[in-house]
């Protein structure tokens, strides 16, 4: 029987909700996000940070189902199901009530950049790391044109794409303090995938070298749902060979598939300022010898590094360089092309924010 409170919703806000037409890439990602983010926190109330078997409870309890939607900002509403308590007391809630619940603080917390609330809230390291990883899978992309809220019983907090950069921060932090172990995150091809046995294990070919990635049995719903050959992202606690490249990863936090889709953006930000186009451009997004391309055809920008992050802040510094250059130059001072490519700049950029 549905109740309220096992009711949970996901607002897409702003001119892409607004618009009717939300791209099923961006809806089904963050739907699976969501997921992911109550499977991790479920399990860390039952698991408390323990190894274990939590999955079965975990995946009965936190498992979202579909209710309705509502089309004034686009509007997702799920619940989980009603269960009998077990772990806990009966005036706590069962497992469901409890996740959402702490569903609210976490996304609070990371919001407000408390760190030692989140820490207060997940003291394992590996659950903590599960748990944000995930979240920042939850936000929306940097200079996406909208925004999300995630609607609890408790309350609702709105999610922006400024706030990623913030997680990410906090998230290495959180792992620079951790001695003799190094956080890495490899993207590659996955040609193993071990389930059901002692040593679960993944195994990437990065830079034609196969790398062996082991995680936690809580892990492994996450695990099934990966295809081998595809392009996956992994990020872990790293043990690093004599000369400094990845030798395995002892402990997977975050394993996601790598979808090359292109990028469509309305602003772009770099620095401390924000270039707020008149239409969206389209990013084309690739992964070749172990770099992350990312490329905007009309401008003659192409940006490339060894991880998505810095491709794309070199994309934006490119963007930023291109402006600084050529619409801010006379035009006797350029080439016929450069003259080509500013005109492009001009009619495409509406204002600058500082």
């Amino acid at each position: 029987m549905s109740t309220h409170n096992h009711q949970l919703t996901l607002r897409i806000e702003g001119p892409l909700g607004q618009s009717g037409k939300v791209p099923i890439t961006v809806l089904s990602e963050k739907l699976l996000a969501l997921q992911r983010v109550l499977l991790n926190i479920g399990s860390a109330l039952v698991g408390g940070g323990r190894r274990g078997q939590w999955r079965a409870e975990v995946s009965q309890a936190c498992g979202l189902v579909f209710v309705a939607t509502r089309a004034s900002d686009l509007e997702v509403i799920m619940e989980l199901p009603a269960s009998a308590p077990s772990l806990f007391h009966a005036e706590d809630g069962d497992l469901g009530c409890q996740t959402l619940r702490r569903l609210r603080e976490t996304l609070q917390a990371l919001h407000n950049g408390q760190a030692s609330v989140v820490r207060q809230l997940y003291p394992d390291y590996g659950t903590r790391a599960r748990v944000m990883k995930s979240a920042i899978s939850l936000l929306p992309e940097e200079e996406a044109d909208y925004e999300l809220s995630v609607l609890t019983p408790q309350g609702g907090v709105k999610l922006v794409s400024e706030l990623r950069p913030k997680l990410i921060g906090l998230t290495h932090a959180d792992i620079a303090e951790i001695p003799d172990e190094a956080g890495r995150t490899l993207t590659g091809i996955l040609y193993l995938i071990q389930v059901a046995t002692g040593e679960r294990q993944l195994g990437v070919i990065v830079s034609n070298r196969r790398i062996p990635c082991f995680y936690a049995p809580e892990y492994e719903d996450v695990v099934r749902d990966l295809i081998p050959g595809s392009l996956v992202e992994v990020e872990g606690r790293a043990t690093l060979d004599e000369r400094g490249q990845v030798h395995r990863i002892e402990d997977v936090v975050d394993v996601r598939p790598v979808q090359l889709v292109p990028l469509y953006w309305s602003r772009i930000v770099y620095g401390n300022r924000r270039f707020h186009l008149r239409e969206h451009i389209q990013i084309q997004v690739d992964f070749r010898d172990g770099l992350w391309i990312h490329e905007y055809a009309p401008l003659g920008i192409l940006a490339y590094a060894e991880t998505r992050a810095e491709s794309l802040n070199a994309f934006r510094m490119d963007f930023a360089a291109c402006w600084d250059f050529l619409a801010q130059e006379g035009d006797h001072g350029l080439t016929e092309d450069a003259r080509v490519l500013k005109a492009k700049l001009l009619s495409l950029v509406e204002r600058i924010e500082e």
